[in-house]
């Protein structure tokens, strides 16, 4: 939902998200049904919240119609505790059965999804699941946190197969994404794709292994390390896909070397996975500032706080040119790459000159 905002943006963000599932799902998370006494639809009282909005043939309209009315009836109340930047206030994201809000406060976020579940069981008979509930705060968050119990804060919390850690970082969502693409390239070996061709070998990295961190990786900032882990990571599997074992003469020390120079050659005739995320931050930075959809989160969260922003706070806080004091951090530790400058990092390394 994006709504017009006229009072001062706030400075910080705090994410909360809501994921309901039917019991056949996994059991982190509970699921949304219909209550029988309350639904203006009884005659179908045992219907989940998967029968109603996750049906392939209803998903894209009749899904939507009970958090769009929420939306409609209470975007008033939503705005005034959203999170906002100059233009755009950012209430509440659905997408199918998982409900993002964003707020000024950890307090003002969860309000948002609280004041929705309330609205769902009023007027739909809807309501969460009692373990689909968690919260983001930003790490160094200095002021107490007045929650309720049922919204536990989480360091990273999980957004349509992305992890989004509170330091603003992407280790977690890495390391998930390459215990996954081990997990896929273990689970399809077979014999029968040890004896294929290659041309057959290195389609079935790019289609069932590679696609798992494509899906997440336009929304990393590109850093030199992860893509030289990435690499990494394809040059073993290609190894093991073409069974490239040491000679009975040779050393370990070489053996590794030339395995690692032939894994290379391989992997650079299908393209290097670290090239292919560079190309795609580039390709999405490259969509996100046509900025075709007006009511899209992207384009105006991307230019909040930008690097003009960044320089004159630097300029405030340095007392010399040889320094680059930005007073921003709110707590020690390692800080991370922003996604502006990951994206001018990527346009060299995806189109090396």
């Amino acid at each position: 939902m994006d709504v017009a905002a006229h009072e001062k943006h706030s400075s910080c963000c705090y994410c909360c998200r809501l994921r309901c599932t039917t019991a056949s799902h996994s059991s982190d998370c509970c699921g949304m049904h219909v209550c029988p006494k309350r639904s203006p639809i009884k005659q179908h009282s045992s219907w989940s919240i998967a029968d109603i909005i996750q049906r392939v043939n209803v998903a894209s309209a009749a899904g939507r119609i009970p958090l769009l009315d929420a939306a409609r009836a209470r975007q008033g109340y939503w705005k005034c505790l959203c999170f906002k930047v100059p233009g755009h206030a950012f209430a509440l994201a659905t997408f199918v059965d998982n409900l993002l809000s964003t707020g000024a406060t950890p307090e003002a976020a969860t309000e948002i999804l609280d004041d929705c579940e309330e609205y769902l069981l009023r007027h739909w008979g809807l309501q969460y699941g009692t373990d689909s509930r968690e919260y983001l705060a930003c790490r160094g968050y200095q002021h107490p946190i007045h929650v309720h119990a049922r919204w536990p804060r989480k360091e990273s919390i999980r957004c349509l197969g992305n992890h989004l850690d509170d330091d603003a970082g992407i280790k977690t969502c890495f390391d998930n994404s390459a215990r996954a693409m081990w997990k896929c390239f273990f689970g399809n070996m077979s014999s029968g794709l040890a004896s294929s061709s290659e041309k057959a070998k290195m389609r079935f990295l790019k289609t069932c292994v590679a696609s798992i961190p494509a899906f997440r990786w336009s929304r990393w900032a590109f850093q030199q390390t992860y893509a030289s882990r990435m690499d990494s990571i394809q040059r073993k599997m290609v190894s093991v896909l073409f069974e490239i074992r040491p000679q009975p003469t040779e050393e370990w020390d070489e053996f590794h070397k030339r395995r690692r120079r032939v894994s290379g050659r391989i992997a650079d005739k299908s393209g290097k996975w670290s090239r292919l995320w560079a190309r795609s931050v580039c390709t999405w930075r490259d969509h996100v500032q046509r900025n075709h959809d007006r009511s899209a989160w992207s384009a105006p969260l991307l230019a909040w706080h930008d690097q003009e922003w960044l320089h004159k706070q630097r300029v405030m806080a340095s007392t010399s040119h040889n320094e680059s004091r930005t007073r921003t951090r709110a707590c020690r530790g390692k800080v991370h790459r922003r996604w502006e400058d990951g994206a001018s990092r990527a346009a060299g390394f995806a189109y090396p000159t």
